[in-house]
C-alpha cells in the first residue's frame, strides 16, 4: 500500500501522515501481533537554526510513537528498511531540492526526477506500508526566477508520477485531508470517468496550481470529444487572441489576462474605453477580459478552457499583479458558473467540482 498525502506548508499533512502510519500500526498489532517499529525517513537538512527548530517540532511529534528515524537527505535508494515494514517519508518537496541543488555531483538537477522516483520506487517495493508527505508549492502567482520554476516544474512532475502509482492520494486543507484517490477497486475513478463521458454541454473549466498536468487532462478530455482525434489548441503563452475562439483547447487563460493588462489593445477587441488612454488601462483591461469571455462562450461554447490558480499567497505589492490576481479570480469564477462542467486538478488527478450528477 502506497499513500501520498499533499498539501500547503502548515496545512495539517504531517500530522495527518502520521496517524495513517499509527493506525496502520495499531492494526498490525491487533491481527498479526506485530510490534516492531515504523520507520521515519527525514529528508530535511539543518541547514540553520530555522531548519534545526522544524526537525525538533517533528521529532516532538513523532515522541513515544514507535518511530525509528533514517536520515535521507539525498540518495534515498540506500536507506536500507527492513522487509514488510510502515514507512513514513517526509517530505519530497525537501528531497527534490536537494537532489536538485547537491554539490556532490555535476548538474545534478538534469536527472533528480529519476533518481527520486527509483529511490521512492525500491523503498515502495520493500516496505509495507508507505505513505509519502508532499508539498505543494503551485498555488500563488509569484513571479520566479527561472532556477525557481524549474524546482516546481520538477516537484510537480514528481508529484504526477506518484499520485498515478499511489493507492490513495489525500490533500490536506487546514487540517482536513480530502480523499481524491481510493484504493477501494478504484470505484470512484470508474464512476468519474463515466460521468466525464457524457459531459459535452457548454465549456469545460480546468483550474489548479501550477504544474498540476492541466495541459495533459485538457488535451485528454477534448480528444474524448472527438471522432477525428485531432486537436487545436491555443495558448495564452503563445498564440493570438483570437485563435481562442475557433480552438478546442484554450491554455493558459491566465496568461492571456496578464496579456491584456500590460498592453490592452493586444487583445484587438473593442470595447467602450478608448485605446491608448493610460489613466483607464486597468478598467480597459477588465473590459477587454469581459469581452474575451463573452466571445468564447459565444464563439466556442464547447472549448476546453485550463487557467492555473494565482489567488494564494500574500498580495502583491506591485498594482499590476494585484489587478492580474483579481481578474484571473473573476474570470474563473464567471466562467464556471457558465460552464457545462468544472475540474480542479492536483496531482494529475482531476477533481469534478461541477457537471455530472453531483
Amino acid at each position: 500500500m502506497m499513500i501520498l498525502v499533499n498539501g500547503g506548508s502548515s496545512s495539517g499533512k504531517s500530522a495527518f501522515a502520521e496517524s495513517l502510519i499509527l493506525e496502520q500500526d495499531k492494526r498490525e498489532r491487533a491481527e498479526e501481533n506485530k510490534t516492531c517499529p515504523s520507520w521515519y525517513l527525514a529528508t530535511m537538512i539543518a541547514w540553520d537554526e530555522e531548519c534545526r527548530e522544524r526537525i525538533r517540532k517533528h521529532r516532538n511529534m513523532r515522541a513515544e510513537k514507535n518511530f525509528r528515524t533514517i536520515e535521507c537527505p539525498v540518495d534515498l535508494e540506500t536507506a536500507e528498511i527492513p522487509a514488510g515494514s510502515r514507512c513514513l517519508l517526509e517530505c519530497v518537496s525537501n528531497l527534490a531540492a536537494n537532489e536538485m541543488y547537491r554539490g556532490d555531483m555535476k548538474n545534478p538537477e538534469e536527472h533528480a526526477k529519476e533518481r527520486i522516483l527509483a529511490g521512492i520506487e525500491k523503498v515502495r517495493r520493500k516496505s509495507g506500508f508507505f505513505v509519502i508527505v508532499t508539498n505543494d508549492v503551485s498555488g500563488d502567482q509569484g513571479a520566479y526566477s527561472e532556477e525557481t520554476e524549474e524546482y516546481r516544474n520538477l516537484l510537480g512532475e514528481i508529484n504526477i508520477a506518484l499520485a498515478g502509482e499511489a493507492d490513495e492520494v489525500y490533500e490536506v486543507l487546514c487540517g482536513i485531508p480530502v480523499k481524491i484517490k481510493t484504493a477501494e477497486k478504484n470505484t470512484a475513478q470508474r464512476e468519474d470517468k463515466e460521468k466525464m463521458e457524457h459531459m459535452t454541454d457548454g465549456i469545460t473549466l480546468i483550474t489548479g496550481g501550477a504544474h498540476q498536468g492541466k495541459a495533459e487532462f485538457a488535451m485528454k478530455r477534448a480528444v474524448e470529444n472527438r471522432e477525428d482525434r485531432f486537436i487545436c489548441a491555443a495558448d495564452g503563452e503563445k498564440t493570438r487572441f483570437a485563435d481562442a475562439f475557433n480552438a478546442e483547447v484554450i491554455l493558459n487563460l491566465h496568461i492571456y489576462i496578464r496579456r491584456m493588462i500590460k498592453d490592452p489593445d493586444e487583445s484587438g477587441l473593442r470595447t467602450e474605453y478608448p485605446a491608448g488612454n493610460e489613466e483607464n488601462c486597468g478598467d480597459r483591461a477588465e473590459a477587454c477580459m469581459y469581452r474575451f469571455l463573452d466571445e468564447i462562450l459565444e464563439k466556442n461554447p464547447a472549448a476546453v478552457i485550463t487557467c492555473d490558480e494565482i489567488g494564494c499567497g500574500i498580495v502583491p505589492v506591485d498594482a499590476d499583479d494585484r489587478l492580474w490576481r483579481e481578474m484571473t479570480g473573476d474570470a474563473c469564477q464567471y466562467l464556471a458558473a457558465r460552464a457545462g462542467t468544472v475540474f480542479r486538478v492536483v496531482c494529475g488527478i482531476p477533481v469534478l467540482l461541477k457537471g455530472g450528477e453531483q
